[in-house]
């Protein structure tokens, strides 16, 4: 510091760092516009499911909660959790299935990129990066955050596992991994 001639005090310190300007709750709104507008446009004129795994998924999140095991006929253990969240949510809601997997990917989106704000906001550069997640591309081929997918589900617990990971040190943050896992 003293050979640079920097004057302390004139930069941020580590505790202002971690203060939420006012302009970045102005930016980070529409950019969550944003994000549910870009998962939810393939969804604008077609009701249903778009996509063939869509159409798997909600049938075997149907089946599980039908028959009360993750075993059952042409099921797939790898992805029970994500049918098994689903089947509870919709349970609990009531909400039917086809607006689930109309509306929720655009809100599963939103959550995505407010995870990667608040991971990224840390080191400076919060808006930025949650402006850059709102461009991940959905396709038939990759699938993406358009689509009621496991995937897409998973692309929100990543930066949540890594905040964890590099902000909380107690055996809590070991309980949240596992959770989230």
């Amino acid at each position: 510091l003293l050979s640079a001639n920097i004057q302390p005090g004139r930069y941020m310190t580590l505790s202002n760092n971690h203060r939420i300007p006012k302009l970045d709750y102005v930016m980070l709104l529409p950019i969550l516009g944003l994000a549910f507008y870009i998962a939810f446009i393939p969804h604008q004129t077609y009701p249903y499911p778009l996509h063939v795994d869509e159409w798997v998924h909600l049938a075997r999140s149907e089946m599980l909660m039908e028959t009360g095991s993750v075993t059952f006929p042409g099921s797939f253990l790898l992805e029970a959790g994500f049918h098994l969240f689903w089947g509870v949510i919709q349970t609990i809601s009531g909400i039917p299935w086809i607006d689930i997997f109309r509306y929720f990917p655009g809100i599963i989106f939103i959550i995505s990129v407010l995870s990667v704000y608040i991971l990224a906001r840390r080191e400076g550069f919060g808006w930025e990066a949650a402006f850059l997640t709102c461009l991940i591309p959905t396709t038939v081929g990759i699938l993406g955050p358009a689509f009621m997918v496991p995937v897409a589900l998973g692309m929100l617990f990543i930066p949540l596992s890594i905040f964890v990971v590099f902000n909380f040190r107690s055996g809590w943050s070991y309980l949240v991994l596992f959770i989230f896992t």
